[in-house]
């Protein structure tokens, strides 16, 4: 449902999906959890940074995903064990 009715659905290309995870992942970092770090414990903190690591594995695929979906990645590789 898109209630604006101007809305343009074209995105400028070079905003991709990795982008706007690190984007959405500085403002938590200077938002909340910047401020916290002082009370939060080691556990804390490193659940923190492997929530990090998920999101940036998720947008690379997303990534992969939008690039297949352009056709970026139809061509053929040269390597002879691409498809091994």
């Amino acid at each position: 449902m898109n209630i604006n009715e101007n809305h343009n659905s074209e995105q400028p290309e070079d905003i991709d999906a990795m982008y706007i995870t690190e984007q959405g992942m500085t403002a938590l970092w200077e938002l909340c959890i910047s401020p916290m770090e002082g009370k939060l414990s080691q556990d804390e903190m490193s659940l923190i940074s492997l929530i990090g690591v998920s999101l940036k594995m998720v947008a690379e695929k997303a990534v992969a995903y939008e690039k297949i979906q352009s056709g970026e990645l139809n061509e053929p590789k040269k390597d002879i064990f691409y498809r091994n």
